[in-house]
């Protein structure tokens, strides 16, 4: 067949980019004719009631990708019943209202039992609305299945004909039967609550996908006379439709950390499902609107360092870590007899070696002349030509400072302004209660506990000198910072921006009151990868980045349409956060610090920004101030933190991954959101049995089977979703095991 295929590319209001596998585009676009797309363009215009002038063959936006906009419409078939029901009572807490008198659970019924009509009774029409029960019209009496926990059992339905649906629809008004303990899904398939919560209560305690677990049902059902059980698939539809009448309230907060956590932990799980399955009303926080605010004079800011020159910066790290002397000489010994030889004699490279690192020294020591006299001599006296010959070893403090001198970060990065405040004040006065106040800078603590002299009480003049310089050179930086992003980020917002974030992928605990702002001078701000190398192919997605505190309490997520990046933590915070937390720790906050400092230095600059302990191991290179192991040293507030708390609770989603291979089931966007609640619940009560009224006693498994669970809520909207099967616990602290057992096993009574 003779068929020519046009691609748009583009929006609905009309400029794209058009293609035709019969015509190339570079012959369309040196002003060639193709008849394929101008008949695609006029059948365009018409289904879309636009302009055909509109619809002309324009370069898309740069670095706009329509792939990540697929427009996917989300089928949900809402099912009969439509009252909140009660949650499972392995669920509860003491402080739920109760709904109803909570019903028997139904193990059979006769066969001619009758479910009847009530004022309740409803049919959802075509349109979404829902007709209700009118008894001064005829009702009809209708055969239907009830499956319980041990079989499926012949049953009878009172039923009315819809006023409003199409006869041809056969839609009937049906019974709600929450009081009865049964879901009606569409008046032919009834289920009781204890059968659905009894799949609930399975996947949230094992790997129990769908398709396990109607099989475990159907052997079940055997033992009943061979009663039938239904399809699986219908049986899917079936409870993520009872999943979204449970009545989950909106309790998620930490107790200790408060609805504004000072310690935020950021951290993204990759996912990787097609970005055929995105959904077009995804909405990530670093998502546009034409009442974003602008930054046009926004430009990236070179020369942020301590010590602006990059090759005067290299050589200082050269020099720090430069092998002794008598090292040199065991080296060349020992490489005599290795028969892979180089043309230069071992002895000769050994020569070489050292006069390399005399002429580095020196050169050092000229160029950091034109920075600070102190900091030359501080260098010489424990990395100069003298001292390397004399074997002397720098203090592990020196060689710290040295390092964080040299290094490629920003200066903000290491003193951000609470830590000038702190260094201002210690520069008033020298004395060692106001250096106590320095452990925010540790490479200038560490320095100053070596310098400070315990028998003429009191710091030298040099070290002085040098922190001085420190303070002038981080207070240029972070002044050049603010001139060049312009206006902060207000403070004042009456406004709350509200959305779905059912539809929008975008949920976090606190409301949405600032749009993202622009900065039209940064290159490819939206389509920033940070730096994270992921496995997952071009045309997949990445995944989930979710927000904790440090007692494992999930503050809500957003939805990563592509790879994880600095752009997915920074507009999260900027955009909800009327106050940008203490403290943010993230795999590589190495990047994210400078990436947040560069756009909003107002709003972050009281901000740490930290690298998690499990981490660390991975930035060899990194700077000891973006490590949160080196404040933990010196700050008991940092060492405390639970700095992988993020880590162990996003390990549980990634069993999700497996699911997206089932192309056929696509759910709505609630479900999870009752896993998560039914985990945080069961925690609680965990946490409140007798003798555990403290919260935080089991905070690495409960909290984290809370809200995390939440996350995968949105693959149940965006991607094909099969199942989640939850892990139910984590380790916990080894102390509470031995004052108390293990308490996992305990439920609570009633």
């Amino acid at each position: 067949m003779n068929r020519a295929i046009v691609m748009y590319e583009g929006t609905d209001t009309g400029p794209g980019r058009w293609t035709c596998t019969k015509d190339s585009r570079e012959q369309i676009l040196r002003g060639g004719f193709c008849i394929h797309i101008k008949r695609s363009r006029k059948e365009m215009a018409q289904r879309l009631n636009i302009d055909l002038d509109n619809l002309e063959d324009v370069p898309l936006p740069s670095g706009q990708r329509i792939r990540e906009h697929v427009v996917r419409k989300i089928k949900e078939k809402p099912a009969i019943s439509h009252l909140p029901i009660l949650r499972p009572r392995w669920a509860e807490i003491p402080t739920d209202r109760p709904l109803y008198p909570r019903p028997r659970p139904t193990w059979e019924i006769p066969a001619d039992h009758l479910f009847t009509l009530s004022s309740t009774s409803s049919c959802i029409c075509s349109g979404g609305e829902r007709t209700f029960y009118d008894d001064s019209k005829p009702t009809i009496v209708g055969d239907a299945t009830l499956y319980t926990l041990v079989g499926s059992f012949s049953c009878r339905i009172e039923l009315q004909p819809c006023p409003k649906c199409p006869p041809f629809l056969r839609n009937h008004i049906g019974p709600d039967l929450r009081e009865a303990g049964v879901f009606n899904y569409n008046n032919i398939t009834l289920l009781t609550r204890d059968f659905l919560d009894d799949y609930t209560s399975l996947y949230t305690s094992s790997e129990t996908p769908f398709d396990a677990w109607c099989e475990m049902v159907i052997q079940r059902y055997t033992y009943n006379c061979n009663a039938k059980f239904m399809h699986k698939d219908l049986f899917r539809s079936c409870w993520f439709a009872y999943a979204t009448l449970q009545q989950f309230d909106n309790d998620f907060q930490c107790p200790q950390c408060g609805p504004l956590p000072d310690n935020i932990i950021w951290d993204g799980v990759s996912l990787a499902f097609s970005r055929a399955q995105l959904s077009g009303s995804l909405e990530p926080p670093m998502s546009t609107s034409s009442s974003s605010p602008v930054r046009p004079s926004t430009r990236y800011l070179p020369k942020q360092q301590v010590i602006p020159n990059p090759k005067l910066r290299e050589m200082i790290r050269e020099a720090i870590v430069m092998d002794t002397l008598e090292e040199i000489a065991n080296k060349a010994t020992s490489s005599k007899g290795n028969s892979r030889r180089s043309s230069t004699p071992q002895p000769q490279q050994a020569v070489n070696t050292v006069s390399g690192h005399i002429d580095n020294v020196a050169l050092v020591v000229e160029q950091l002349g034109h920075y600070n006299a102190d900091l030359v001599s501080l260098f010489s006296r424990w990395f100069g030509v003298t001292a390397y010959h004399n074997g002397l070893s720098p203090p592990t403090a020196v060689k710290i400072f040295f390092r964080q001198v040299a290094v490629e970060e920003s200066v903000v990065q290491m003193v951000n302004q609470d830590g000038l405040l702190a260094l201002g004040a210690f520069l008033e006065s020298p004395e060692p209660t106001t250096a106590r106040k320095l452990i925010k800078i540790p490479h200038l603590y560490f320095l100053l506990r070596f310098d400070y002299d315990e028998d003429q009480p009191g710091y030298s003049s040099s070290v002085l000198s040098i922190c001085a310089w420190i303070n002038d050179r981080a207070c240029d930086v972070f002044q050049a910072l603010c001139a060049n992003a312009g206006p902060g980020m207000n403070s004042d917002f009456n406004e709350v921006i509200t959305t779905d974030w059912k539809s929008t992928g975008c949920y976090y605990s606190l409301p949405k009151i600032r749009e993202r702002p622009v900065y039209p001078l940064l290159s490819n701000e939206q389509q920033d990868q940070g730096n994270q190398k992921s496995a997952v192919e071009a045309e997949d997605t990445s995944g989930i980045m979710a927000a904790w505190c440090p007692h494992s309490i999930c503050y809500r997520f957003h939805f990563m349409p592509g790879y994880e990046g600095r752009n997915d933590p920074f507009p999260a915070m900027i955009t909800r956060w009327p106050k940008a937390p203490k403290r943010v720790i993230y795999d590589f906050s190495c990047a994210l610090g400078p990436y947040c400092l560069l756009r909003e230095p107002q709003f972050f600059a009281d901000t740490l920004f930290i690298i998690d302990n499990f981490h660390s191991r991975d930035h060899t290179k990194c700077a000891p101030a973006c490590f949160a192991s080196t404040y933990a040293q010196l700050d008991p507030q940092i060492s405390e933190i639970n700095t992988s708390a993020a880590e162990s609770g996003n390990s549980l989603i990634l069993r999700i991954r497996k699911a997206r291979s089932s192309p056929s089931s696509l759910f709505n966007t609630r479900w999870t959101d009752g896993v998560d609640w039914i985990y945080w619940r069961e925690g609680w009560s965990h946490l409140n049995r007798p003798g555990d009224a403290e919260w935080g006693v089991a905070s690495h498994e409960t909290q984290v089977l809370g809200e995390f669970i939440h996350s995968a809520q949105l693959y149940a909207t965006v991607v094909t979703v099969e199942m989640l099967p939850p892990m139910r616990t984590l380790p916990l602290d080894i102390s509470y095991f031995a004052a108390h057992g293990d308490h996992r096993a305990w439920v609570p009574a009633g």
